[in-house]
C-alpha cells in the first residue's frame, strides 16, 4: 500500500495565536487573550510546503474531487492561525473549524481511492477534552503522529486539550492509515469547548488508483441516420496499461458508481446527449477524472430518381437507374420492372454512403376495354360508350376526319357514316369504331331526366301502348303501367330514381303485337 494522502488536523490552544493581527480564534468564552509573534519569525516557522494552502473541499487535489457533508458544528475558519506546538506551525484561512458550541459529524468524500491519511489538528480543550474518532468505508483505521503535544491517540481516537497546561491546548500531526484503500472517512466528536480546526495538505493527498488522473482521449466515430449509439464502440488512446482498468460511461460527471452506465445499457442510449467516459479500475474500485462525449448523427441522404410514376398495362418497361439524382450508387429489388402490375421498387444504397434506402410506387394502369352501342333514342340515333371502366374516364368521339365531335358517354347522329371513340384511364387509351348504316328511329333508345324538356321521358303516347314492362340488366321487373303514354322517367314502381345504364322494355301494343327492345338511361346527358 503506498503513501497517498495527508491531512493536518490544527487543534487550537485555549485562546488563539493570531497570525496577523486581524486574525483571531478563541478556544473557550473565558480565554480570549491573543498571543502576538513577530511576523518575520512566524513565517520562518511555517510548515513546509507539503501542508500549505487552503484546502476546504469541494476541491480538487492532485486530480482528486474532494466533497465533504456535515452535520452538527461545522463551519469554516476564516483566518490564517498560528499553532504551536514543537515549534510555530501555520494554518490557512477557510480551514474547517469542528465543534466550537458541540456534537459533530464531517465526512470526507474522495472521488479516487486515498490512505496514509496525515492530518493537523488544533485542539483547545483547555478545561475539557476534545475527541475525535475516524472511521473510514473500508474499515476501521489506525493513528501514528509525528508532532503532537498535549494529545493521546487511543485505537481510532485522538483526545487532546485537557492535560495542556493553561492557557495552551493540545493538538499535532497526524496520519490515518486504514486496512484498505478509502473513497470516504468520517470524523466525529462531542466538541463543546472551542472546537478545532482541521487543514488538509494538498501534497498528501495522492491517488492509489490505477486508472491514473488523465481523462480519456476519445476517438470519434461517424453516426449515420440513427437515433441510439453503442458507447461501447468507442475507445480511447490513452487507457492505462495496469490490470483490470477500463473504459466505462456515465450520465453525469463526476464519475460515481450511481450514474454510471452497464455495459448493457451503454450499448443503446439516444444521441444528442452528453455522456461522460472514465478509466475504471476495479481492483480498487475507483475512476479517472472524466471526459464529456455528445453524440450526433449525420442526416442521411435520401436518393432520388427522374422516373415516370406511372405506365400503361404492357408497355415497354423504363430501365431503373443504379446511381440516384444525387450520386448515391445502390440496387434494386426487385430489379426488372413488370409491366402488368402496380409494383413497390426498393432503392438500397451501397455500403459506407450515408443515405437511406427508398420505396419507389410505379403505377401500371389499365386501358379501358370499349365497345359500341347503337341504335333509336326518340328520333335520334345514338351511339353509347360501352366500358370496363367507368370511374375516372375521358370520352373522345371522332368522325371519319379525326375532327372531335363530342366528349360524353354518348353521341347523337344525324348522318351515316364511320364514327371512332377514344376512352381515357389515367393516360392509358382504348379505342373503337363502328359502320353506321342509317340514323332512321321509330321508338327512342334512350331518356335523359334532367329536367331539361328534352327526353325526360320513354314518349310512348303515338305508339298506342297497352303495357309498358322495364327490366334491368338482370332480367329483373323494375317497373309496368299500363295504357302507357310517356309517364316512365327513369324511376322503379315504389318512385326511387335509377341508377345511370341500360334497361330493356316488353311493349305490348293495343292491336296485339309485342316489341321487345333497350333504353339507356343517362341522366346527366345533355
Amino acid at each position: 500500500m503506498k503513501e497517498i494522502t495527508v491531512i493536518v488536523f490544527l487543534f487550537c490552544f485555549s485562546f488563539g495565536i493570531a497570525q496577523n493581527k486581524n486574525s483571531e480564534f478563541h478556544c473557550s468564552p473565558l480565554l480570549s487573550e491573543k498571543r502576538e509573534i513577530d511576523k518575520t519569525t512566524t513565517n520562518s516557522l511555517q510548515i513546509s510546503s507539503f501542508c500549505s494552502g487552503s484546502h476546504a473541499p469541494p476541491v480538487t487535489i492532485n486530480g482528486i474531487y474532494i466533497t465533504e457533508m456535515h452535520t452538527g458544528y461545522v463551519t469554516l475558519y476564516p483566518y490564517s492561525y498560528l499553532f504551536v506546538c514543537s515549534g510555530p506551525t501555520s494554518i490557512a484561512p477557510n480551514s474547517i473549524w469542528l465543534g466550537d458550541g458541540g456534537p459533530f459529524t464531517y465526512t470526507l468524500n474522495f472521488s479516487q481511492p486515498v490512505n496514509n491519511l496525515t492530518i493537523a489538528l488544533t485542539a483547545c480543550g483547555g478545561s475539557a477534552n476534545e475527541n475525535f474518532i475516524f472511521v473510514t468505508n473500508m474499515g476501521i483505521p489506525t493513528i501514528n503522529t509525528s508532532v503532537s503535544c498535549d494529545a493521546t491517540i487511543v485505537g481510532n481516537e485522538i483526545i487532546s486539550g485537557a492535560a495542556a497546561p493553561q492557557p495552551d491546548g493540545g493538538g499535532g500531526i497526524f496520519t490515518i492509515v486504514a486496512p484498505n484503500n478509502f473513497t470516504s472517512m468520517v470524523i466525529s466528536g462531542d466538541g463543546g469547548d472551542g472546537g478545532s480546526i482541521l487543514s488538509i495538505c494538498p501534497n498528501s493527498v495522492q491517488s492509489d488508483c490505477n486508472s491514473g488522473t488523465i481523462a480519456p482521449i476519445l476517438n470519434t466515430i461517424s453516426s449515420c441516420g440513427v437515433s441510439t449509439i453503442n458507447l461501447n464502440t468507442i475507445n480511447s488512446n490513452n487507457l492505462p496499461a495496469s490490470n483490470g482498468v477500463s473504459l466505462v460511461w456515465f450520465t453525469g460527471t463526476p464519475a460515481t458508481s450511481s450514474n454510471q452506465l452497464t455495459s448493457i445499457q451503454a450499448a443503446s442510449q439516444p444521441i444528442n446527449t452528453t455522456y461522460y467516459a472514465a478509466f475504471y479500475d476495479n481492483i480498487n474500485n475507483c475512476y479517472s477524472p472524466t471526459s464529456s462525449f455528445y453524440p450526433i448523427s449525420t442526416i442521411p441522404i435520401t436518393p432520388t430518381f427522374t422516373l415516370p410514376n406511372e405506365i400503361c398495362f404492357g408497355d415497354i418497361p423504363p430501365s431503373f437507374p443504379l446511381i440516384s439524382n444525387e450520386g448515391i450508387y445502390g440496387s434494386w429489388s426487385p430489379p426488372d420492372v413488370n409491366n402488368m402490375n402496380t409494383t413497390n421498387y426498393t432503392f438500397t444504397p451501397n455500403n459506407n454512403q450515408c443515405a437511406t434506402s427508398m420505396i419507389f410506387n410505379l403505377a401500371v394502369n389499365k386501358r379501358p376495354n370499349i365497345t359500341i352501342d347503337s341504335g333509336c333514342n326518340g328520333k335520334d340515333y345514338l351511339l353509347i360508350a360501352i366500358s370496363d371502366i367507368i370511374s375516372n374516364v375521358t370520352y373522345n368521339w371522332y368522325d371519319s376526319n379525326n375532327i372531335l365531335l363530342s366528349n360524353g358517354s354518348s353521341l347523337i347522329l344525324t348522318n351515316s357514316g364511320t364514327y371512332k371513340l377514344k376512352v381515357t384511364n389515367l393516360n392509358c387509351d382504348g379505342a373503337a369504331s363502328i359502320d353506321v348504316l342509317s340514323v332512321y328511329c321509330d321508338i327512342q333508345k334512350g331518356i335523359s331526366p334532367n329536367n331539361d324538356g328534352l327526353n325526360d321521358f320513354f314518349e310512348l303516347r303515338n305508339l298506342n301502348v297497352n303495357n309498358l314492362s322495364i327490366f334491368n340488366r338482370y332480367g329483373i321487373k323494375i317497373y309496368n303501367k299500363a295504357d302507357y303514354k310517356n309517364e316512365w322517367g327513369g324511376n322503379a314502381n315504389n318512385g326511387t330514381e335509377l341508377p345511370d345504364g341500360i334497361y330493356y322494355y316488353f311493349i305490348e301494343f293495343k292491336n296485339g303485337e309485342n316489341k321487345t327492345g333497350w333504353i339507356y338511361l343517362n341522366r346527366s346527358y345533355k
